[in-house]
């Protein structure tokens, strides 16, 4: 059990609340990762963090997960693109059918994107920014960026020692960078976000 508990933030990934737990109890993201692993798997990769975010009993044990976090089980499965997805699936679909799936097929992007503005105010990720069609933060009227200002690395959704706001490759502040400005109005970007969900 973890002695620093955080609640998950409303809209916010799993992969970004492992971050957030890890860093509150002096862990690296990919030891606590590893201490709340599915025993099939041998050791956690950042490639294979996607599916954190989208079925994480493929790849985490998620009663672990819960038990050491005191998030309920049901209230982190919600973290997930699995609620939305299953929508579109018949209502006794489990995880390993969700998983085998191909409605997701291209929806859900393999790195970070991230509106730096949104990581000043509430330093976490936001689940609809993985969404390969999503470009921009409604909130802010920016675009999102999708790799490190300062060296052009792509950021990992998960890292072995990730921190929110941070490049991993070069230890650089994303939430320092101006964003670029949208023409749009936000009331359409609002329109365009909600009816591309």
């Amino acid at each position: 059990m973890l002695l620093t508990r955080l609640v998950p933030e409303n809209g916010e990934s799993p992969t970004s609340y492992i971050q957030r737990i890890s860093k509150a109890n002096c862990l690296f993201p990919h030891d606590l990762w590893r201490s709340v692993l599915d025993k099939k798997a041998r050791y956690p990769q950042s490639n294979m963090a996607t599916l954190i975010d989208y079925v994480p009993a493929a790849v985490l044990n998620i009663n672990d997960l819960a038990r050491i976090s005191g998030v309920p089980k049901d209230s982190l499965k919600k973290l997930t693109f699995g609620p939305a997805i299953k929508k579109f699936l018949p209502s006794n679909v489990g995880d390993e059918v969700l998983l085998s799936t191909r409605v997701s097929s291209g929806l859900i992007g393999q790195s970070r994107k991230y509106c730096p503005l949104c990581l000043t105010e509430a330093p976490y990720y936001r689940l609809i920014w993985q969404i390969k069609e999503i470009n921009f933060c409604f909130w802010h009227n920016v675009q999102l960026l999708d790799s490190c200002p300062n060296c052009s690395s792509a950021i990992n959704l998960l890292g072995p020692r990730s921190i929110i706001g941070v490049c991993d490759k070069c230890a650089f502040s994303l939430h320092k960078i101006k964003p670029k400005p949208l023409n749009v109005n936000k009331k359409e970007n609002r329109i365009y976000c909600r009816t591309a969900l």
